[in-house]
């Protein structure tokens, strides 16, 4: 059965919205990472979705990300990191992507994430 991107999308936004609006941090990170859309051929999804995430990325306080990531489990760290990269490619918000990227690394214990986000060929965007 071949994947829905659209309304995979459509969930990861309404549950992007309520973890933030409810200030479920741990679940931002769950539904950031929930079925990313590896292998999506639609760019224009691709972009609805990173800009999605982005949004609800920047939406953070500094303070509140260190809890986000909390206890988060690897493959969670590495579709974050995946997203994190994408979205600084456009060059905006780009100071809160690195804080993000920071203290993904240092609640990771080291660069486990970076490489494995450099070396998978998957992509977001």
């Amino acid at each position: 059965m071949a994947r829905n991107y659209a309304a995979e999308t459509d969930d990861r936004e309404r549950a992007l919205n309520n973890a933030l609006n409810s200030r479920n941090f741990g679940g931002v990170i769950e539904a950031v990472s929930a079925n990313p859309p590896f292998g999506c051929d639609d760019d224009a999804l691709k972009r609805r979705n990173l800009d999605n995430v982005v949004r609800t990325l920047v939406a953070f306080k500094e303070s509140d990300i260190a809890s986000a990531l909390k206890g988060c489990p690897p493959e969670y760290l590495d579709v974050l990191m995946k997203y994190i990269y994408a979205g600084l490619e456009d060059g905006q918000n780009s100071s809160t992507l690195l804080k993000w990227h920071k203290l993904a690394v240092e609640e990771s214990g080291g660069l486990g994430p970076i490489v494995r986000t450099i070396a998978t060929h998957d992509s977001v965007l």
